[in-house]
């Protein structure tokens, strides 16, 4: 055998490689069909040489007679797959446009890219557990299709298509802005994204090898402007959907307007103590227009929780657990004190006086919760000038007010009355519950 015939029948074999990885054909079938291939291609050089043609020549005819790569793979693809893979999985991965050694970059980067999908896929898996019902769709289902966009498009930067050096270029993107947030916690703890890390590192590399991957993906061709819309619109649900998943809108939840708690505050004396002693008394009426579907995923589908009750008194009072009665019946009711298993950051700043458990919420229900507060110096106590109410439903919103002695009103979300406060502080015009 020359060294021409050796040359020749390694561009045979790259060519019927083409051919293979252009038809996806499956890796079962590979081995019979590219000696198939070869054997035909082989033959019909032969022929051609035996006609005149020089070794060079009468190969190339002989590829040319049989059919290009883009045509033949087509045909494999529709042969060996269904209409819908080739029409999306096969759009995605086509025949590598570029042959020849991978540089390093693209390996590695192809490399971080199949990690990212897979910790997509699991976050994909612990979201759809753990977050309530329509959160848990739509975040879930972010996540998971963008691990399965990550995943193709890592195989096709391999396979030198620029759509997955795009795709992979936002990815690196996406996962360095997490390092950074990672480093901003609100607690002042210094916290590092591990996969955040990866990301920069990886991205600081993708930026600065940008001729060797223009060159790797330079006879690339363009997804179908549908594919690309599509692939488009995954990816950037797949980047904002960690940050904005907690933020949607579930209308299997209760919301602000679902729970209505009016609160009112007696100062009196206790004439049973001798010698008397004062008290505050702050009752607080909660009705529940409709309670929460799965708010802690199925996971915790069968876990305990429950809301939390602060009462801002001065630090000269105290207060007992409270004496909880359905107001219908006037019936006592159990409480196990669940006080909410999640809590708003801005509740975490003091203790919670009680809590609400799930078991007690039912819908069109009102229960009474009665505190009775003791002045802890029996002889200066002075009633407070104004009592801080809150409401936490788990961590999603505070429902507060402000009341007075012989005062009564309704709970209003704390953002509200903190901008009334404000409002207030400026005018100098009283905060009205």
């Amino acid at each position: 055998m020359t060294a021409v015939q050796s040359e020749a029948e390694r561009l045979l074999a790259a060519h019927v490689q083409m051919i293979m990885d252009a038809g996806a054909v499956p890796w079962s079938e590979r081995a019979d069909l590219a000696e198939e291939i070869a054997g035909h291609l082989l033959e019909r050089t032969r022929a051609l040489r035996d006609d005149g043609l020089d070794e060079d020549a009468a190969l190339e005819r002989a590829i040319a007679d049989f059919g290009g790569v883009a045509m033949i793979g087509s045909d494999l693809r529709r042969t060996y797959h269904s209409r819908l893979w080739v029409s999306t999985i096969g759009m995605l991965l086509p025949v590598a446009a570029q042959s020849g050694d991978m540089p390093g970059v693209v390996r590695w980067v192809a490399r971080g890219g199949n990690v990212f999908a897979l910790l997509s896929l699991f976050l994909a898996a612990l979201t759809a557990l753990t977050m309530s019902p329509v959160r848990a769709v739509a975040v879930g289902g972010a996540l998971g299709l963008g691990a399965m966009a990550i995943w193709l498009a890592a195989e096709a930067l391999r396979r030198g298509q620029s759509w997955g050096w795009t795709v992979m270029t936002w990815v690196l993107a996406v996962e360095t802005v997490t390092f950074f947030v990672s480093l901003s916690s609100a607690s002042g703890n210094v916290n590092v994204s591990i996969n955040g890390l990866i990301g920069l590192l990886l991205l600081v590399r993708l930026l600065a090898n940008g001729s060797t991957l223009r060159g790797w993906v330079r006879q690339s061709g363009s997804l179908p402007r549908r594919v690309g819309v599509a692939v488009a619109i995954v990816m950037i649900a797949w980047g904002v959907a960690p940050f904005a998943g907690p933020l949607l809108a579930d209308p299997t939840q209760a919301s602000e307007a679902d729970i209505n708690v009016l609160a009112s505050v007696a100062c009196g004396h206790d004439d049973n103590s001798d010698p008397p002693v004062k008290t505050v008394t702050v009752a607080l009426d909660i009705t529940w227009a409709r309670i929460d579907l799965l708010p802690l995923g199925l996971v915790k589908a069968t876990q305990d929780w429950g809301d939390s009750i602060r009462l801002g008194l001065t630090d000269a009072w105290a207060t007992g657990g409270p004496r909880m009665t359905d107001v219908a019946t006037g019936a006592g009711l159990d409480q196990n004190g669940a006080y909410g298993l999640t809590v708003p950051a801005s509740f975490l700043l003091s203790r919670a006086d009680a809590g609400v458990d799930a078991s007690v919420m039912r819908p069109g229900r009102t229960v009474r919760l009665t505190f009775l507060a003791y002045p802890t110096d029996r002889d200066n106590a002075e009633y407070p000038n104004e009592i801080d109410i809150r409401y936490a439903h788990l961590d999603r919103f505070v429902l507060a007010t402000y009341l007075a002695c012989g005062g009564h009103g309704r709970l209003i979300p704390e953002r509200e009355l903190m901008a009334a406060f404000s409002w207030n502080l400026l005018t100098g015009e009283p905060i009205e519950p």
